[in-house]
């Protein structure tokens, strides 16, 4: 008798790998524009505009990955300090979800449109990264608009 095969795991509409230092933690991009004391955050507006360039340039590798209805967002947050808590903004995804609904490859961030699941793994010193992961929705409820 042959054994069934195990259901291979989606894969990805989207991915994107980047480098902890453009993956501000909420208190990080608290603390930059506290330091900005009320003037434009220059900082904040770098790594947004870097954030930007990366998206668009993942978004080549995937075609596919234009939002047409719910997505399921899995942020992975890899470093040596594991965080209080385990949000995908508070990982540093807040600034991604954004450029990546600018780009369009989610529709919106809200809790309609967007599944967010969030994970941190472990890292040695100086190897941190944060992995996005967009995947279709299992529930597309969302999908239904009305006229």
């Amino acid at each position: 008798m042959a054994t069934p095969e195990p259901h291979a795991a989606p894969a990805p509409v989207f991915r994107l790998e980047l480098p902890l230092r453009l993956a501000p933690t909420m208190n990080q991009i608290m603390s930059l524009i506290k330091r900005a004391r009320g003037r434009r955050c220059y900082q904040l507006d770098e790594i947004k505009q870097e954030i930007a360039r990366h998206v668009r340039t993942a978004a080549l590798r995937y075609p596919s990955g234009k939002a047409s209805g719910r997505r399921r967002v899995e942020v992975t947050r890899h470093s040596s300090r594991q965080p209080d808590e385990l949000s995908a903004d508070i990982l540093g995804a807040k600034l991604v979800l954004d450029a990546l609904v600018k780009a369009g490859v989610l529709r919106d961030d809200s809790i309609k449109w967007c599944e967010r699941v969030a994970r941190w793994e472990q890292a040695p010193p100086g190897h941190g990264r944060l992995v996005v992961e967009v995947f279709v929705a299992l529930d597309q409820s969302a999908d239904i608009v009305s006229i």
